[in-house]
């Protein structure tokens, strides 16, 4: 493929370790307020039990989100040559700096 570092396959190892970081610290983020509120200490009532409801769907798309973030640069690596010709490095770098 080619004889340099792929710049791109670089960066994206970079940011699949970011994103991993940032998952750890974010997950469950939703956990203990959804507990808090599940013991109806918290708020009570009808609109408290839709907001509750509200509450446990919005977790489980956050959750669902925070997971697909991981996948994405993952997947986009597995697609990158780690390395590749010099005219290719030179102008990844170039669009990597730039961005």
């Amino acid at each position: 493929m080619g004889n340099v570092p792929n710049p791109l396959y670089e960066y994206l190892r970079e940011l699949q370790s970011v994103v991993r970081d940032k998952q750890d610290q974010l997950k469950g983020k939703l956990d203990r307020p959804l507990a808090n509120f599940a013991t109806g200490n918290v708020w009570s009532g009808p609109t408290a039990e839709r907001w509750g409801d509200r509450l446990h769907e919005q977790r489980g798309i956050y959750n669902a989100q925070l997971q697909m973030l991981e996948a994405v640069v993952s997947d986009r690596l597995a697609s990158t040559p780690p390395t590749c010709d010099e005219a290719e490095a030179l102008s990844w770098k170039r669009r990597l700096n730039n961005g």
